[in-house]
């Protein structure tokens, strides 16, 4: 009920008092006493008190205006505040960058970024849980016996749920505990026909169980699959119906029926070079191959050289066994385009000496590599410039330094020299004409000018002259250098800026980044 009434009510009963009495008592040559006085002191009392009840109103209705003014204020801030101004889709997509991983049980945390995230305000939790695609990425990874289902069963629980439709990106490995273990497998079973991408590791119990039978045939969205699991005598055939699978990385289970013919992309991961081979030659459709950690046992020599049609092969080796020269006197690849070789970990200065392994295979296979990327490697020099003289054809090349130590194992003073074409030198060791992308990481222990020198003999912004020497312009070019903490340098990160950004200017697409190193 309004308070407006009662105030005028008082108002005009005052009113009415003033132009009755006051006026007539105040009249002059009023004695001081008269009958009339007794009519006053009634009057006092109801004076008093309507002011009494008006104080109090006022207070009601000036209470009313604070609470007023606080609603009004939040109302503005609500149409003024700019997050409130993006679109709840745009919203939702900022969102998904924020959580790129989503749930994540670890040995003992669970870190729920999506939960986190619609904690803030009402607006936002109805958002992302609105949000299927927030929901659809989940891994858990338990080694130890911290986590139980009790504690998993709740974020696997909210994730299958508010994923709904959405592909379900999964990596589950548990070995410490089976039933734990059980409940998540047979908890995604149930989904399984929502499975895009999938990292495994079951156990040898789980790869036997009803619960993870239950997938066979029921893949319809697998893309890929990295897939682990102990050694066994059975042919386990779980992924053998797959038909948009084509990424798949497997660490050594030769007896895994899968739809191999139709596998485009392959990693083979810890295996003798033997089986390595013959998985290969199994996915015979594949266009990119990785060998992971593949090692040589000198009982187990392939029985011949393995043909095949793959377009791009990496190579990754460890400490174990650094030589990579030896994988190529196996293969024979006539359509490679693109090969990476890296190194995991504490490598040997200097790899074994079988560089003419890889020069008969390029004779054998008669490809034309246009790609070579070296990464993590400590080759010296003289080697990598050997093996850059028989890639003529080479457009992009990487060479990226290891972090460690504080000295250039590969990328030498010489190797650069190597690099800068001269048109007046009729004999370069590495002439590279169609040398386009360049990507290096060193450390800085060589002066900018040997890495300016290198650009400027290769960029020709004019065409016609590139055309006219026979030599491909740069059109990119990536650096990093590694900085050692608390020591002086010789390569001066702001002259290199300098110096290459007037070919950026031009058109060159130059990237530069420098990385602190510690002591």
């Amino acid at each position: 009920m309004s308070l407006l009434g009662p105030i005028n009510s008082s108002l005009r009963h005052f009113s009415c008092l003033a132009a009755v009495v006051i006026d007539d008592l105040l009249e002059p040559n009023y004695g001081g006493y008269s009958p009339e006085s007794e009519d006053i002191l009634q009057c006092l009392p109801e004076a008093e008190h309507e002011m009494s009840v008006l104080k109090t109103q006022l207070s009601s209705l000036l209470l009313q205006k604070k609470k007023l003014e606080t609603r009004i204020a939040r109302y503005k801030s609500l149409l003024g505040s700019p997050i409130r101004r993006i679109p709840p889709e745009v919203l939702a997509i900022i969102f998904e960058f924020c959580c790129p991983e989503g749930g994540r049980v670890r040995r003992n945390e669970i870190i729920f970024p999506a939960m986190q995230l619609s904690q803030v305000c009402r607006y936002w939790r109805n958002l992302i849980h609105s949000t299927a695609s927030m929901w659809s990425s989940l891994s858990i990874v338990c080694s130890h016996s911290e986590q139980s289902i009790k504690t998993v069963k709740p974020m696997l629980t909210m994730h299958l749920e508010l994923s709904k439709n959405a592909p379900l990106d999964l990596e589950v490995s548990i070995s410490s505990s089976r039933e734990l273990e059980q409940f998540v497998f047979a908890s995604l079973a149930l989904h399984s026909v929502r499975w895009r991408h999938c990292r495994l590791k079951p156990s040898r119990h789980m790869l036997h169980s009803l619960e993870l039978s239950a997938i066979r045939g029921r893949l319809p969205l697998l893309e890929s699959l990295e897939f682990s699991s102990p050694l066994d005598d059975i042919t386990p055939n779980l992924f053998e119906i797959a038909p948009k699978l084509r990424q798949l990385q497997i660490y050594y289970h030769p007896n895994l029926q899968l739809p191999w013919k139709q596998i485009s992309t392959y990693t083979s991961v810890c295996t003798c070079l033997p089986t390595a081979l013959e998985e290969i030659s199994t996915v015979s459709e594949a266009s990119e191959v990785t060998l992971y950690r593949c090692s040589r046992l000198k009982a187990l020599v392939p029985g011949g050289q393995l043909f095949h049609r793959l377009q791009s092969l990496t190579i990754v080796v460890d400490r174990s066994d650094s030589d990579f020269y030896h994988l190529f006197r196996w293969l024979t690849l006539p359509n490679l385009t693109s090969l990476n070789i890296s190194g995991e970990g504490h490598l040997p200065e200097s790899l074994a000496d079988g560089q003419e392994h890889f020069h008969a295979f390029l004779g054998r296979s008669s490809c034309t590599i246009k790609s070579l990327s070296l990464v993590n490697l400590s080759i010296p020099d003289f080697e990598a410039a050997a093996l850059l003289s028989s890639l003529t054809y080479l457009s992009a090349l990487a060479i990226h330094e290891p972090e460690r130590g504080f000295k250039n194992s590969t990328i030498s003073g010489e190797l650069l020299r190597s690099l800068v074409f001269s048109a007046r030198n009729s004999t370069p060791s590495l002439k590279l004409n169609h040398l386009q992308h360049l990507d290096l990481r060193l450390h800085a222990t060589l002066p900018a000018k040997s890495i300016v020198d290198i650009v400027d003999s290769r960029w020709f912004p004019n065409p016609e002259h590139s055309a006219a020497v026979g030599v491909d312009s740069l059109t990119s070019v990536k650096l990093q250098v590694l900085q050692k903490a608390g020591r002086s340098t010789a390569t001066n990160i702001e002259e290199l800026y300098e110096a290459l950004s007037v070919y950026s200017m031009s058109g060159l697409q130059f990237y530069l980044s420098h990385k602190e190193m510690g002591c």
